[in-house]
Formats: C-alpha cells, structure tokens, sequence
C-alpha cells in the first residue's frame, strides 16, 4: 500500500494535537464571529482568523493551499494531493478530517477508537478542481 504524505493530510487523519495547537470548530458556513475561539496552547492567546482569497469553482466551492489556522472556516473545501497513481488534484478536506469532535476529549477518543481498530487506512477519491470528477483515490494510514 502506497502512503502519501500530503500537506497535513496525515496529521489530520491521525486526529488532533491539542497539546501544541489550539482546538476549534465550526462549519464551513457558519459565521466567524460564532466559531469557538482558538487559543494558543503556549501563550493562551487568541488565534487571529486568516483572511485568504482562495479560487472557487462552479460549485461553489473553494480550493487552494490550506492554511495553517485551526478555524475549518478558514480552511478551502479542496486542498491539492497526488493521488496513489500520481495523479494531481484535490481532496475534499471535510472527507479528510471527518465530521469535527466537538470537544478535546471527544477528539482523543477518536484518536484512541482509530488505535484501537489498528489505525485503518483511509481512501478518499481525488478530484479535479470542480470537485465532481473523480481523477485518483488517495491511501492514507498512519
């Protein structure tokens, strides 16, 4: 099986560090001013949004280089991967991390579930940048 380290692909299927970085959720639709507000693990400072013009497709959705903020608001639908035959193009970042933990401890559970069950790989298709058509799958384990 073919691993692929792409972006922070890995590091999100492998769940969430939050003794490092801060912890917040929201939908892609929802106001910034209603997301949990992110803190600094280290300084317990408030993590400013970033503000990022990303590319959208007819679909509405947006696709580019995600940024390193926790707020899943500030982060494109689709992000660039190579697929497991080489293939360039995207992956729906929701496919990748899953629905959102709603709390720390609901994401160490997750991590510890994953563990438990030997840490599964994952396949998620590849797209090109219209996000419909299917170009690759990406295999990801830890």
């Amino acid at each position: 099986m073919k691993v692929v380290n792409i972006i922070t692909a890995v590091s999100l299927l492998a769940g969430f560090s939050i003794a490092t970085t801060a912890f917040a959720v929201a939908g892609k639709n929802e106001k910034a001013a209603d997301e949990t507000i992110a803190y600094n693990a280290e300084t317990n400072e408030p993590i400013p949004h970033v503000s990022v013009d990303y590319d959208v497709n007819e679909n509405g959705e947006t696709y580019g280089i995600e940024t390193n903020s926790p707020y899943m608001s500030d982060q494109p639908d689709l992000i660039p991967a190579i697929g497991d035959n080489g293939k360039q193009g995207y992956v729906r970042n929701s496919e990748l991390i899953g629905e959102a933990p709603s709390s720390p401890e609901e994401a160490i559970r997750i991590q510890e579930e994953r563990r438990a069950n030997g840490n599964p790989p994952m396949v998620v298709n590849v797209y090109e940048s219209d996000g419909v058509t299917v170009i690759d799958t990406l295999t990801s384990s830890d």
